[in-house]
């Protein structure tokens, strides 16, 4: 046995030293994506990882590995969105089949590694993801960080998610169309932060009080609606 074990390579061994320094020297990435998915010890499977910068070997590692913590890692070193943007849809389909915890860790792992990456793209780029990305985590980052005002516009009127828009009606500096949505038939919430914006930027004494009554008015309703939705819980279980 010990003579068969001469054979075998460095990565292999169970002395976390020797596995490591083989490891150290290594820098085949096929070689590398080999030790990340079959060393015995998973400090080794880490070092591996992080000396392995082919994008799609390192999505491999997250579409075939067993162990969290190794997939996860290498999740973390992949900085191309189109790539990410894959392993979300594989991810999904695999949760539509599988329900299990583990699927849905993945899953939302790679959305979050998506939505963190948005800060370093350019602003054409964050503009694309707050226009049309499939996941609200993503969607909502970039508008966080979009300083594009037409954009953000669009972003305020046609996103169908109230707390993006919300999000987008907060980073406006048009107070025209700030007035115009705090005066919209859109929900409560949203009118309510476009006047509350309006009233608190605008020098125009007369178009303050206006928006501060309106503020007004809209929290009354609101109050209005949920005495109405906890009367309504109230009847059901009379």
């Amino acid at each position: 046995m010990g003579f068969l074990n001469f054979f075998e390579p460095g990565w292999k061994s169970k002395d976390e030293n020797k596995a490591l320094k083989f490891v150290e020297k290594e820098n085949n990435q096929d070689v590398l994506f080999n030790i990340a998915l079959a060393a015995p010890l998973c400090a080794v499977c880490f070092a591996a990882i992080a000396k392995i910068t082919d994008q799609e070997l390192l999505a491999d590692i997250v579409k075939s590995g067993t162990d969290f913590a190794i997939r996860d890692s290498a999740l973390k070193r992949i900085t191309h969105l189109d790539i990410l943007k894959d392993l979300e849809v594989e991810c999904g389909s695999k949760l539509h089949r599988d329900h299990s915890s583990s699927n849905k860790r993945m899953r939302d792992s790679i959305v979050q590694r998506r939505a963190d990456l948005v800060n370093e793209l350019d602003q054409k780029e964050i503009a694309r993801l707050a226009a049309g990305d499939m996941n609200f985590l993503v969607r909502l980052r970039a508008v966080k960080h979009l300083l594009n005002q037409s954009v953000l516009a669009d972003r305020a009127i046609n996103e169908p998610n109230e707390t993006i828009r919300a999000t987008a009606v907060s980073k406006l500096t048009d107070q025209s169309l700030l007035v115009d949505i705090a005066q919209s038939k859109d929900c409560v919430f949203i009118r309510s932060r476009a006047a509350s914006i309006v009233a608190e930027k605008t020098a125009d004494p007369r178009l303050r009080d206006r928006m501060n009554q309106l503020v007004k008015k809209l929290n009354e309703q609101t109050k209005e609606d949920e005495e109405y939705e906890e009367r309504s819980r109230t009847d059901i279980y009379k």
